[in-house]
């Protein structure tokens, strides 16, 4: 485990408080860097928790009590937070507007990136390259309040692409999308899989659409 996985899952168990019970217990699994992995589950079976821990939410964001580890790479997120962890692992919600802070597109784009400390032409180029991996270069000056349920998922997975990490963590993201939309976002998956050699792990309820 470790460096030579995107991620890896170690006797994982969490609740949310002291007394709750477990919503992950014992999970031990690990993804390799280009995997691409579709978790299956009833609702309330864990899924989101999975994903949250997976990106450090759990347990800097949610509290709560965490045994066992979880490593994004070489970093283990009981010391490393989700903004540190950025540039390993990208997180897409359920609600992808619980997640966006920017009035623009071209702006929320960027944020990651400033963050990180890129240099101004560095930023353009990189909102420019994910902007056209995702077909969304017409959405970039637009504000965020215009963008449909589709665009705004495609501009939440942007975001969580644009400092190019090796993993992205996504919580059913077409469950707010018609199907049209839902099987368009799921071939995008697929492709950036393949093409940028991008980890996937997919929370999803329909599972005949990822098959």
């Amino acid at each position: 485990m470790g460096a030579e996985t995107a991620i890896a899952f170690e006797r994982l168990s969490y609740r949310y408080a002291r007394g709750a019970v477990p919503c992950l217990n014992e999970i031990t699994v690990a993804v390799e860097p280009g995997e691409f992995v579709v978790l299956a589950g009833r609702s309330g079976s864990g899924k989101s928790s999975l994903l949250r821990a997976g990106c450090g939410l759990i347990p800097h964001f949610h509290g709560g009590v965490l045994e066992g580890c979880v490593m994004v790479g070489d970093r283990d997120t009981r010391e490393t937070g989700p903004g540190e962890l950025a540039d390993l692992v990208g997180y897409v919600a359920q609600d992808p507007e619980t997640q966006i802070v920017s009035t623009t597109v071209a702006a929320e784009l960027e944020l990651p990136l400033r963050f990180r400390g890129d240099h101004p032409a560095a930023r353009a180029r990189a909102v420019e390259e994910v902007a056209l991996a995702l077909n969304i270069p017409d959405l970039l000056d637009r504000t965020v309040a215009t963008l449909s349920g589709g665009e705004m998922q495609r501009v939440a997975l942007a975001v969580a692409l644009v400092t190019r990490p090796p993993l992205v963590l996504l919580d059913e993201p077409t469950s707010q999308l018609d199907p049209v939309a839902g099987d368009e976002l799921i071939w995008l998956l697929r492709r950036l899989n393949e093409e940028w050699g991008v980890a996937v792990v997919l929370a999803e309820h329909r599972l005949e659409r990822c098959l």
